[in-house]
């Protein structure tokens, strides 16, 4: 008995087929790494927006404790001061 071996038979319809699902792989391939790059695009800016946003945010604490220390240098003059006019006033009688 003859065994038949089966044989791969490339007809234009396949290779159709098969040419056309490489090109969709392709433009798949393609779109996804444009979709990429401009995800990582906005991820840097994103990043970046972040950076002038936190730096701005230092500089307002640090200003905020520069005022609070200014607060507490005139809070005690304001005490000094009153204790010298305290002393200055005659007693009551």
């Amino acid at each position: 008995m003859d065994t038949v071996k089966p044989r791969l038979d490339l007809g234009l319809g396949n290779i159709l087929s098969i040419g056309m699902t490489v090109v969709s792989l392709v433009a798949v391939i393609v779109t996804v790494s444009l979709s990429y790059g401009q995800l990582r695009a906005k991820d840097d800016v994103h990043d970046m927006r972040i950076a002038i946003v936190e730096a701005q945010l230092a500089k307002r604490e640090s200003a905020e404790q520069a005022a609070n220390n200014r607060l507490s240098t005139i809070e005690g003059d304001i005490r000094v001061i009153r204790q010298i006019l305290e002393g200055v006033r005659p007693p009551p009688r």
